[in-house]
């Protein structure tokens, strides 16, 4: 009986130390190894992966580059973009053209603008006419001013800013006047009778002292003068005619305008011209009724003997100046003036 226990004892030990040496033969993985166990955070070493708690290989599939699948935010690499979570090439997008976005500043390329988030033509604005937008160089078409980048027809002026067009009395009486180089009546005084410098001595508004005007009957005075830049409104002047002692003063045309010879009623605002029996009076900057001149401007003051009044087409205007044996008409004109 006791050696029947020993021999079933002996029998059992020699099972487990087989069953030792055959598990013992094989070599230990640690966690994280491929084929050991994952480590606590179910991660392993490497490219390997955890699954059902062991470590081996990934066979995940490479993300995000040209021809493979999106990220799983629907990104790519860069230059690349989702398409049916497949990473494809952008398709460049033109900006700034006719017909293209517009940038991302809202701008576009030159001559377009941005409308809609999108890049058109603007549309034509007509320029320089009456109630127009003035030209980028602040001017207009003729006979019009610009004036808060909008073209208006001047106030009362005295002629348009631009003399071409404008035709002189020579011009418009195809040489029947001619523009009278002297006409101050005095042999001792050489003046030249074009500039209002030389006629009343000083610059415009010269001195208020009389002068001996006198013109042949062909005859007609243009008197050129440059306002002052310190002319300021409440400035103004007149004009004045009297009786010269020895030559007929038969009626007469005055006017004052930016353009030499120049007896158009049509270029000039209504107290511009007027018949030379009457006072000829100027106001600076703004009035009703006078002759409105600017400051640091050209003009010219315009005198010829006719019967014509104002409003008669320069081209029909006809002397009347019957001269005595002095061969001349003439009257005394004083020009008195204002400077408060």
């Amino acid at each position: 009986m006791r050696r029947g226990g020993l021999s079933i004892v002996f029998v059992a030990y020699w099972v487990v130390l087989v069953i030792g040496s055959a598990c013992g033969s094989e070599e230990d993985v640690s966690a994280g190894g491929e084929g050991g166990p994952c480590y606590p955070n179910e991660t392993c070493d490497g490219e390997l992966e955890c699954r059902f708690g062991v470590c081996v290989e990934s066979d995940a599939t490479e993300q995000g580059g040209k021809g493979e699948p999106c990220y799983p935010n629907q990104t790519c690499d860069a230059d690349l973009e989702c398409e049916d979570d497949l990473c494809v090439e952008s398709e460049a997008t033109e900006e700034g053209g006719l017909g293209q976005a517009c940038y991302s500043d809202q701008t576009c390329n030159a001559d377009l603008e941005c409308e809609d988030d999108l890049c058109v033509e603007p549309e034509a604005t007509e320029e320089g006419g009456l109630g127009q937008a003035c030209y980028s160089d602040q001017t207009c078409n003729a006979d019009l001013e610009c004036e808060d980048d909008l073209c208006v027809e001047p106030e009362n002026g005295s002629g348009p800013d631009d003399c071409a067009g404008i035709p002189s009395l020579e011009e418009a009486s195809e040489g029947a006047f001619t523009r009278a180089i002297s006409v101050i009546d005095d042999p001792n005084d050489p003046q030249d009778g074009t500039e209002f410098s030389a006629v009343w001595l000083d610059p415009f508004p010269g001195q208020s002292v009389q002068r001996r005007f006198r013109l042949l009957p062909d005859q007609y005075a243009s008197i050129r003068f440059d306002t002052p830049a310190d002319l300021a409104e409440g400035h103004n002047g007149i004009f004045v005619s009297e009786i010269m002692a020895g030559y007929n003063g038969p009626p007469r045309l005055i006017s004052i305008s930016s353009c030499e010879g120049d007896f158009d009623a049509a270029n000039l605002g209504p107290g511009c011209i007027r018949e030379g029996n009457e006072g000829f009076r100027w106001q600076a900057i703004d009035h009703s009724t006078r002759c409105v001149l600017e400051p640091d401007r050209e003009y010219y003051l315009n005198i010829v003997y006719t019967d014509a009044e104002p409003g008669v087409p320069p081209s029909d205007i006809e002397p009347n100046c019957v001269p005595t044996s002095i061969g001349y008409c003439g009257n005394l004109y004083i020009h008195s003036y204002s400077y408060p």
